[in-house]
């Protein structure tokens, strides 16, 4: 029987697999790596991709250069009747053990042999060189790509305009999504979002309307995304008035909003001292059956303690709670930070002990703590917190004692303020000395 024209099936991936054990315990034998080949190709053919997976990862960590393992897998190609996807396999291993020099130069060297890598294998390579920060090497290889005739897909098309955006070349990305729809390709939402995020980034607000537009006229339907990235812009414009608005026009449309949508509007209402508005924000939120998450809460907590309403932020942190939510670092932090700037300090020195009870006690909370004490004027005890700190084993820093120096100054004790700084210097803190100097 001629193997080399049949079809070969598991049965034989797996005779390949027991005949390569075999062969691993014959001492002395020294083809091991033409065996390893062969048994990819065979793995390979008989559509058997993890265990081929297996040897070839193998292979790669013998020491062995891409070079070598292409041209051993090359000696062996023809009389296994193989197919290029052993190649494509070798690419993906290296791409995913970060080699991706060795996943680069195998490429080029399946060209070199008149092989063309699959727009998988290729995108594979894009996306990692992406993920590295690569940016001008995702440009390239894109180039590379194109000049082998190897066809980009969606997938290409927008990781290449990310890497585009990223390396602020919005003329070329802008080009290449409007190419796209030449070359067959319509655009979809996805590029679009990227391009459109990065132009609100840059304040390229010409840019942005005239993508808004194309995408109009081709067809492109705004998506969650789309909205979420304009409002996100309006709210940092400090238009959040006009951003709630849009996501009203979100839900008129049918596109629901999330809640990434409804926290970035809290967040814009709060940070515009609107807290009424946020408050009716999540309101809406909740009758539109949208669970508010850990941030919601944090940015309202934080809202009201800016604002002085200490009540209704503890409110807000046991509803938070009530809903199964765990509050966390910022959510403390906030609170702590605006019980002392409004002189609740019994209530800020027990939130205090619940931080250190639950292990979130760190340098940034005693000196918040310190701060508060100062400001009150009660110097004796923000001293004792100063030293609780130091047997907790959290070195003060310039903050912490520029904080302490602050409150002594302020109640007109300048001889203290000096003997606290020479103190400072003799504890050798290393902060405090590089403060000093400069």
């Amino acid at each position: 029987m001629n193997y080399k024209l049949t079809q070969l099936r598991t049965v034989h991936g797996r005779l390949a697999l027991k005949f390569l054990d075999w062969v691993l315990h014959q001492p002395g034998f020294d083809q091991v790596t033409q065996i390893f080949c062969i048994t990819s190709h065979l793995l390979i053919q008989a559509r058997m991709y993890e265990p081929a997976k297996s040897v070839l990862k193998h292979l790669t960590t013998t020491g062995m250069g891409s070079r070598a393992i292409f041209d051993n897998l090359m000696d062996s190609y023809r009389h296994c009747s193989s197919n290029p996807s052993v190649f494509d396999l070798l690419i993906k291993i290296y791409v995913q053990e970060g080699m991706l020099r060795d996943a680069v130069e195998t490429f080029r060297m399946m060209s070199a042999r008149g092989f063309k890598a699959s727009i998988c294998t290729c995108n594979s390579i894009l996306a990692a060189l992406s993920r590295e920060g690569r940016m001008s090497s995702v440009r390239m290889f894109f180039k590379e790509m194109l000049s082998k005739k190897i066809c980009p897909d969606l997938s290409t098309f927008t990781t290449v305009l990310n890497s585009l955006c990223f390396e602020g070349r919005f003329r070329t990305a802008d080009y290449l999504l409007r190419k796209m729809s030449d070359i067959g390709y319509k655009p979809s939402i996805v590029p679009c979002n990227i391009l459109l995020n990065f132009y609100f980034k840059r304040a390229k607000y010409k840019a942005a309307i005239r993508l808004i537009n194309f995408m109009e006229n081709q067809g492109i339907k705004a998506d969650v995304c789309t909205y979420n990235v304009i409002i996100d812009n309006l709210c940092k414009k400090k238009r959040s008035a006009r951003a709630y608005l849009l996501l009203k026009k979100m839900r008129k449309n049918k596109i629901l909003p999330n809640n990434v949508t409804y926290n970035t509007v809290i967040n814009g209402f709060c940070k515009e001292q609107k807290i009424g508005a946020a408050t009716k924000v999540l309101n809406e939120m909740l009758r539109q059956n949208i669970e508010p998450n850990a941030i919601t809460y944090n940015t309202l907590i934080d809202g009201h303690c800016r604002h002085g309403n200490m009540e209704v932020a503890l409110e807000l942190l046991h509803e938070m709670e009530a809903v199964g939510l765990v509050p966390n670092m910022v959510t403390y932090s906030a609170l702590l930070k605006g019980l002392c700037q409004h002189s609740e300090l019994s209530s800020a020195v027990k939130l205090f002990e619940d931080m250190r009870s639950n292990g979130l006690a760190n340098h940034m909370v005693y000196t918040t703590l310190i701060d508060g004490f100062c400001r009150a004027g009660q110097l004796p005890e923000a001293l004792q917190i100063l030293g609780n700190m130091a047997e907790a084993g959290f070195d003060p820093d310039v903050v912490t004692f520029s904080v302490i120096v602050n409150g002594f100054s302020k109640v007109g004790r300048v001889r203290h303020t000096e003997e606290l700084l020479c103190n400072m210097l003799n504890l050798a803190f290393s902060p405090i000395k590089s403060y000093m100097r400069h």
